[in-house]
């Protein structure tokens, strides 16, 4: 699953600096446009993806918005 990250003005280095700690962030890039930072988020399942989004992501102050992106197939 990927995310996408609006956060509050002034607040992307921190919002990013951060996300690298997580042990279920993989990769972590910032974008231009409407959203700041795009991440890769790692998990056994989707409860463990869902508790850490609930936990750890919606509620940090530092963020205004996020959007999740499920992966439905990968094409090697």
């Amino acid at each position: 699953m990927y995310l996408l990250i609006q956060a509050r003005f002034g607040r992307v280095d921190r919002v990013a600096t951060k996300l690298l700690k997580y042990k279920s962030i993989q990769d972590v890039h910032e974008l231009l446009g409407q959203w700041d930072i795009i991440c890769k988020v790692n998990g056994k399942d989707m409860n463990e993806i869902t508790s850490f989004l609930e936990g750890e992501i919606l509620p940090n102050a530092d963020i205004a918005g996020v959007e999740t992106l499920i992966v439905s197939d990968t094409i090697s």
